[in-house]
Formats: structure tokens, sequence, C-alpha cells
């Protein structure tokens, strides 16, 4: 394929590549898909990032230095527009991977592999630094779980994947882990990629076999006919990003001759946490379980487990977790406490999620703890859009909500109350401080006499 993203698959996670070589990488663009940089050349990282994480140097144009605040950073800005990092369940787990083992590797378990921008409550993205072990303990269990299965059932040693996903956004490392294992990977540029009936062309011209996109894009597709008649049909499917309608998911699930995964995972703990399987030809029932090498806990407030079909708040402990927020002390201590149930020195990383655990063990989501959603497999603040909307001369109140009055087509209705303003304010179509990346946009504003 054409496309730039395709580039970045080899520097990224080829055999040596930047992530092969010990190294790691920044996106050019936020996961929300807004570039992380504005006005620098090639999409570079600045070195003035809004985490305050990265210090300015000697560096051309401002670009990110040798060394950063937090010392997470060394090295210099690659040609590719990456920045290096390197720095000093019910289920029976995988083995751990011994990276500094396995030939040429260079990196340690905790060494950072890369930075993946994420909604802030403060209207300040946080920069999750996802780690080498991390990476590697998701792949051995891909691997097992997923990938070789699929490879099994297929009766082929090689496999084509898609990847149909920003490479901001942290699931874009689920399609990459089928080239580590040796199989085809397929990059499709933007315009297939954002449009359903394109897609579909390319997945039944190409002989796909893994696909993997969020529930919404997956329900886009069946409107096009997807999973209808005799058409092509990939031999496997995840979907993630955000919470599969029940509906959907056991249709999926449902289908001969279909692996269907159903993936959760914070980016705080490398993509995938958790995970519901429909069944496969070795194994025919569904079963839910952690990651290899994860631990779930559904706690109280008191941080005490809460017992079977109980309300709690969803902990999550082990080999996936990030090292915490670059250059942000504050919110990572917040968020990754100690763990209290694990081995000395063991963090947990709170995920504002509730849950209930069935007498089988598996996990019951019940939503969010606060006001975060997910729409389209975006994380989104409201409060963060909300305090965008304040900050306008001529809105006194605003809130943010999410609304399906199309079943299906969920989108972000924003309820503003007027202030008055001189005749020289912007307006809310037109003020720049309402430049909040897309799909955090919300369309419209709808004038309100007052909020609840």
């Amino acid at each position: 394929t054409t496309t730039p993203d395709a580039g970045l698959v080899p520097s990224a996670a080829s055999d040596g590549g930047l992530v092969s070589s010990g190294n790691g990488f920044v996106p050019s663009t936020a996961s929300d898909g807004s570039p992380v940089s504005s006005g620098t050349p090639d999409g570079f990282v600045p070195a003035t990032a809004s985490d305050g994480g990265l210090v300015s140097s000697d560096m051309p144009d401002g670009f990110v230095p040798a060394t950063a605040s937090d010392g997470g950073l060394v090295s210099s800005v690659t040609p590719d527009g990456f920045v290096p990092l390197a720095t000093g369940g019910p289920r029976d787990p995988a083995p751990p991977v011994d990276i500094a083992a396995l030939p040429g590797a260079r990196a340690l378990p905790l060494a950072g592999a890369y930075v993946i921008y994420t909604s802030g409550s403060t209207g300040r993205p946080k920069g999750v630094v996802g780690t080498h072990g991390g990476l590697s303990n998701l792949f051995a269990h891909h691997h097992r779980d997923l990938i070789e299965p699929a490879r099994r059932a297929a009766g082929r040693d090689r496999l084509r994947a898609l990847h149909a996903a920003s490479f901001s956004f942290d699931g874009s490392w689920d399609p990459m882990l089928w080239l580590l294992a040796g199989h085809e990977l397929h990059v499709v540029d933007e315009a297939t990629m954002t449009d359903p009936a394109a897609l579909l062309v390319y997945l039944a011209a190409e002989g796909i076999d893994y696909l993997d996109v969020t529930p919404t894009y997956l329900e886009e597709l069946v409107h096009h006919g997807f999973l209808d008649g005799e058409g092509h049909r990939p031999g496997a499917i995840t979907v993630g990003g955000e919470a599969a309608p029940a509906p959907l998911w056991d249709r999926l699930s449902s289908l001969p001759g279909t692996m269907a995964h159903d993936l959760y995972g914070p980016t705080e703990c490398t993509v995938d946490a958790y995970g519901w399987h429909g069944g496969t030809p070795e194994r025919p029932e569904p079963w839910a379980a952690p990651v290899a090498n994860i631990r779930a806990y559904v706690l109280d407030a008191q941080l005490l487990p809460v017992p079977v079909g109980v309300s709690g708040e969803l902990y999550l402990a082990g080999a996936g977790l990030a090292r915490g927020y670059l250059g942000r002390p504050g919110p990572t201590a917040e968020r990754f406490t100690a763990d209290p149930f694990g081995p000395p020195g063991g963090r947990m990383y709170r995920t504002g999620d509730l849950a209930r655990r069935r007498a089988d063990g598996t996990l019951v989501f019940l939503g969010r703890a606060d006001d975060q959603v997910k729409l389209r497999g975006f994380r989104i603040e409201l409060g963060e859009i909300e305090a965008v909307l304040r900050a306008h001369p001529g809105v006194s109140q605003a809130a943010v909500v999410v609304r399906e009055d199309t079943p299906g087509a969920r989108r972000l209705v924003a309820y503003t109350v007027t202030a008055p303003t001189p005749a020289t304010a912007p307006t809310l179509a037109t003020a720049p401080t309402l430049a909040t990346p897309t799909p955090a946009t919300p369309t419209p504003a709808t004038p309100t006499p007052a909020t609840p």
C-alpha cells in the first residue's frame, strides 16, 4: 500500500525497528486523531509539549531534545517523526517472556516502548508511557489465544491481517502483533479506512483473515452487508475500543467458521486487559478472562474486594501496566496506586470503570464511575469539553451528553446557556476556543434557558 502509515509499521514494529531495537516512539498525532504538534514539519513532536514532560534544548526549531524533565526520553528525533525512548486470572498464565534473552534485544521490561496521548479531564492530554515488557506480554497472550488458533483453523502458515486504525490509537498494536508473528499485514489508506463499502471490497479482494475494528465501525460494515450471505468473511474478527452492543456480539460470536473476540483495555494497561471470546474448533464454549499475567480486581471505596454480584470499581495489575503519564507525577500517583494484593512494590491502575463479577468469575461491565465516555473508540472527558465551552464569552453554562437519536448513531451534543456579549464577540460556530479535536467536538451546540 502507498499510505504513509504503512511506513510506520516497519519503522516501529519490524525486526530491527525502533521497538525491537529497544527504543520506542511517539505517534505524530494524538489518540483523538489531532496532531500532537502544530506547525512543525513532518509531524515531529515539539519540545514544548503540553504535558510539560519535554523540555527545549539546542535542537533546531524546538523539536524534542535528547533528554526530558522526567528523564524518560533520550536520544534524538528520528527521520520518521518518532521520538526514541530508552530507560534504564481464572486461566493458567502464559509463560513470562524474558526480553533480555531474546536475540539482539537491548530493552529492559520497564523501558518505554511508546507514548500514546489520551484525553485529560483538565484539558491537557496525558501521555501514557507503555513498556516493552507490556508489549511482550500482550504478544505472548495474543499469539497463544488469538493468532495460533486462527492459523490452525485456516490450515495455512501465513494469514492476512488488516490494519485499519490510526497509529496514534493504542489499539493499533493488536494487528501489528500479527506481523510480529510472521503474518502478512495490510495497512489501508485513510480513504479506504473511512469508507465501509470500500473496506468491504478490500477485504474480499485481498482475502483478509483477521479484522480488528470498533463495534461502531462493525455496525457500519453490517449496514453495508458484512456478515450477510456468502460474501468473504475473515476467519477471526476482533472488536474493541468501546462496549459492544449485546445483539452485535451475539451475532458475531455465533457466526460459523469465524472466531470472535471482544477486547477491553485502557491505554494504561498495554492495549488489552480483558477479553470475551466466542467458541473455536478447539474450544467450542465461549469464555472470558483477563489477558495472561493481568489481574483484575473489583473493589469498593476502601479498596476491599466486593462480593460476587456486587458493583465495584475495576482495578488492573500485572505485566501490562504502563509506567505512568509522561512528565505528570501527580496524575500518575493518583491513578497508579500500590497493589495490596500483589507482590511487594507492585502497582495497580484505577480504571474508573464499574463492574461486577459473576459466579463463574467473569466480569460484567456497568459503565463509568465518572463522566468519561467512549465514542467510536476514543476516550472523551465530557467535563473537558464543557470547560472549553464555558471559556467562550457568550456562554455562561454548558452541559455535554452523548445522544443516540438514531439507533447505532451515537454523537456528542452540547447544551449551552448564553451570556450577554459584546457585538464583536465570536459566535459559538467560529470561536477559536472551540477547536477541540474531533470526535470530541460536539455538534450542534444547542442554546437553552438554563442547565439542570
